[in-house]
């Protein structure tokens, strides 16, 4: 099976996960699909940094963390998100509808649910890709 997809090459991912056997699962699993320019964080204190310097097209977010989870890390970037500067697609095992709900609402334009295999995370990888840019609302 050939998940590999050509128009993935230039895309850069933050993966954003406190447990760092799925960060680096998450890695080959990109490596798969042609996306190699990518960067984790497993501290979530760390991640407005690393969109900050890494500039990236798409965020891979977990929910359940210490520190900061990812609904609050989402509101957090929401300047970002909102101005579709930046995708995020939630990478869970959180089943909570209530939760899924409320990413969505903060921006995310996809939840994947753990576990999920190559296919669907390809798949899932480029529905949140192909969302067109946000543009911003006119002044009124």
């Amino acid at each position: 099976m050939n998940v590999k997809m050509e128009s993935f090459e230039n895309i850069r991912v933050l993966i954003v996960d406190d447990d760092k056997e799925y960060v680096d699962l998450l890695g080959r699993l990109l490596e798969k699909i042609g996306i190699t320019q990518f960067q984790s964080v497993t501290d979530s204190r760390d991640v407005l940094q690393a969109v900050e310097k890494g500039n990236p097209d798409l965020v891979l977010m977990d929910i359940r963390m210490p520190y900061q989870d990812g609904l609050s890390l989402m509101d957090e970037l929401s300047d970002y998100i909102e101005g579709g500067i930046l995708k995020v697609l939630v990478v869970t095992g959180e089943a909570d509808e209530n939760v899924c709900r409320r990413a969505l609402s903060l921006g995310a334009l996809g939840i994947l649910m753990k576990p999920f295999g190559l296919q669907e995370f390809s798949d899932s990888v480029g529905k949140v890709l192909s969302f067109p840019p946000k543009t911003p609302s006119p002044s009124v």
